[in-house]
């Protein structure tokens, strides 16, 4: 209950403020990421406060939007231009396949590729790093960090809510359900700020400790896969197989540390190692 009342109040102000900034301040905010971000918030605030069945057509039409507005985001944002322009071809996709599946009552995401579909849309975050890397301006990359930032940040919350939960989100106790519906926020909260006050705080640190961190984790979750997959290929028992691929990550964990933080370094400070 707590974290569906938090949203309401975070989510309705920040909504209705991009709104008013967009119909009344020069230089404007480009519209269509004001739209998907207005949008994501006011959709998921009403998904939490009307909390529909899930697989009614409330439902289903409630968290649509998340499947279109993402793929948006991450290609427009935050002025408005497909960058890359190629970009425009997958947020169709995303766009089309979404409405058909509104469309279809929500038939589509029954199917078992529906979760490897939805899932790739955090390809299109490279959208955002290419824009930071190769073609925003200054003032730009102050609002692509705040995405970035809370992009990166809401998926390793739902990820700790998943390891907490064993693979479920939101069903847990009352604390991983709290965490849950916080969870959502730091992707439509980031990429507001990032339009309304992209100057509020200087995010470049924080920014490049999450991306290391993910880095990181990323590596060293590949390196036990890894490790236990050809463990348990030449017949080692399932505790022994935990143990070796505990040893093997213990055994890289510092240079994979090291690479992710020269990688986060690369991406946030453009190749320079401060600001």
């Amino acid at each position: 209950m707590a974290g569906r009342v938090i949203w309401q109040l975070v989510a309705w102000p920040l909504a209705a403020l991009l709104l008013v900034r967009v119909a009344s301040r020069r230089p404007r905010p480009a519209l269509l990421p004001v739209i998907a971000v207005a949008a994501l918030l006011v959709s998921h605030a009403l998904s939490l406060l009307l909390a529909p069945a899930q697989g009614s057509t409330w439902f289903t039409v409630l968290t649509a939007p998340w499947f279109i507005t993402f793929a948006v985001l991450c290609s427009t944002y935050p002025d408005g231009r497909f960058v890359p322009t190629w970009f425009v071809w997958p947020t169709a996709a995303y766009t089309i396949v979404t409405l058909l599946d509104v469309a279809l009552g929500g038939a589509l995401r029954e199917q078992n590729w529906w979760g490897p579909f939805a899932m790739s849309q955090l390809l299109m975050l490279g959208g955002q790093v290419y824009r930071y890397r190769l073609r925003a301006t200054t003032s730009q990359r102050e609002s692509v960090r705040w995405a970035v930032l809370g992009i990166l940040v809401e998926v390793e919350l739902f990820l700790s809510v998943m390891l907490v939960e064993g693979g479920t989100v939101g069903e847990g106790t009352a604390a991983t359900r709290l965490l849950a519906d916080l969870a959502a926020l730091p992707i439509p909260v980031a990429f507001a700020i990032g339009l309304l006050w992209p100057r509020l705080v200087s995010v470049d640190a924080t920014l490049r400790a999450v991306l290391g961190v993910t880095i990181a984790g990323a590596l060293l979750a590949a390196v036990y896969a890894t490790a236990t997959t050809a463990a348990a290929a030449s017949g080692v028992g399932a505790v022994a197989t935990g143990w070796w691929g505990a040893a093997v990550v213990a055994v890289l964990a510092a240079p994979a540390a090291h690479v992710a933080a020269r990688a986060a370094t690369w991406v946030v400070y453009r190749g320079r190692s401060d600001p």
